[in-house]
This record gives C-alpha cells, structure tokens and sequence, in this order.
C-alpha cells in the first residue's frame, strides 16, 4: 500500500530531498513517516509492499530509502542487490533498518551497499537525522567539483559511512 501526503504537488518534491520508508508496519511505521513529512525539506512516500519499491525508483526517483530488512515478498537483501548499480553511481543512499541485535543483517547490509543502518523501532527525531547525513553524502558525492574534506563551516567531512550507526 502506498501512501502520499495530499498537500504536497510536483513542485515541491522537485525541490526537496525525496525519501521513500520501506516498512512492513504501516501502523508502527506512522510516526517516523510524520517526523519526516512535517520536515519541510523533504518529499515523503511510504510503502509496506517491498515490490514497489522499483516502480517506485523508476517513477518517482527517490534520494533515499529507508528499508525494513524484513519486509515480506522480498527481502531486504535482495533490494539492496538489485539497487547495486545506482547505489555505486551515488544516486540512492540507502539506509537499512533491522533488529536491534540482529548484527548479522546489519554486516550484510552494509557490505550490500547500504550507507548507514539502524534499528528498526527508530526515534523520528533519530530518522530525521539520519535523512539529513545521508542527504550531506549524496550531495558530496553527486558534487564534481574537488572535495577538500571540509564544507563551508570549516569541520572536517566523512567521505565514508557515518558514524551514527554505532549508537
């Protein structure tokens, strides 16, 4: 099932960070999705049906995806391979969502590609910063210009995973 926020047209999505939440749950997954929607920076779609996420990319190109690792009819492995190439291209970050002592599907989230990982009861406020590092990375990925490993506040810029999945 997917679900859009009626007030948002195709203007603003052009000019927000489009995040689409992979999540099994639609009932567990309601405030996270609100976290990100009130966020006037971002363009939020939701689905509990892992099958559309590809339709999704295709159509709607999102930045970002949220995936629940465990998602029925595919799981989040087999997502994470498929998207392999637009992950390597830096079109798509994608940030893997599993138990929280399942370290086995996080080691093979990341090693699939995955930009950072988390639990998957996440705090909204806890998403949203996340939404906002791996927009930061895509940015400076998708940049042509030289990176001098800092951004215009002087401090020193991961060019690699976050650091915020470590807790």
């Amino acid at each position: 099932m997917l679900h859009k926020p009626e007030n948002q047209t195709a203007n603003q999505d052009a000019r927000r960070l489009k995040i689409l939440l992979a999540y099994d749950l639609p009932t567990r997954a309601s405030a996270f999705e609100e976290a990100l929607n009130t966020n006037p920076n971002f363009a939020v779609r939701a689905t509990s049906d892992a099958r559309e996420i590809e339709p999704l990319f295709n159509k709607w190109h999102f930045d970002i995806l949220f995936l629940d690792m465990h998602m029925a009819h595919l799981p989040g492995s087999i997502v994470l391979a498929h998207f392999s190439r637009a992950i390597k291209a830096k079109e798509l970050a994608i940030i893997a969502m599993c138990n929280v002592d399942d370290f086995a599907m996080l080691e093979r989230a990341l090693v699939l590609g995955a930009l950072d990982a988390c639990a998957i009861n996440i705090p909204p406020a806890e998403a949203v910063g996340r939404a906002y590092a791996a927009g930061r990375w895509l940015k400076i990925k998708n940049s042509h210009k030289p990176l001098n490993n800092t951004d215009e506040t002087g401090i020193d810029q991961i060019t690699t995973m976050p650091f915020s999945m470590l807790g």
